[in-house]
């Protein structure tokens, strides 16, 4: 991908830009799902995800695109990796509530990642895990 950069035609740097955006989002969804809801450490796990296995790929736009495209894609990766993260997190803890409202549920597994969640009736707080 980086020999060719921006020799690659529309349609190949377009897939690996969806890629890019996909995987990130992955990541920040990593760190998002540490823990339910949306709070300090929330953010700071998916920030440090994404600090730790996205610097690169987020470059690689400044080789594959041209001029202020390049530049724009590499600073709205986060922002919309982190937005769609959380968005996606949060949706599945509102779902996992409205399912288990009335008799709670023990762990079950998250949709996308191996932590889990486990929602208490009584007390109605939602449980996560790392």
């Amino acid at each position: 991908m980086f020999a060719f950069g921006r020799k690659l035609a529309f349609p190949f740097r377009l897939f690996f830009t969806l890629i890019i955006f996909y995987l990130r989002v992955d990541m920040c969804f990593i760190g998002r799902t540490m823990e339910t809801g949306w709070g300090g450490y929330t953010l700071g796990m998916a920030l440090i995800y994404f600090a730790m296995f996205c610097g690169l790929p987020a470059l690689s736009f400044l080789c594959i695109w041209h001029g202020k495209a390049s530049v724009i894609l590499t600073l709205m990766i986060l922002p919309v990796c982190l937005t769609a993260a959380c968005a996606i997190a949060t949706l599945e803890e509102w779902m996992f509530i409205q399912k288990y409202r009335e008799a709670g549920t023990e762990p079950r597994s998250r949709w996308i990642r191996h932590h889990w969640l486990a929602y208490d009736a009584d007390k109605q707080l939602l449980y996560g895990s790392d």
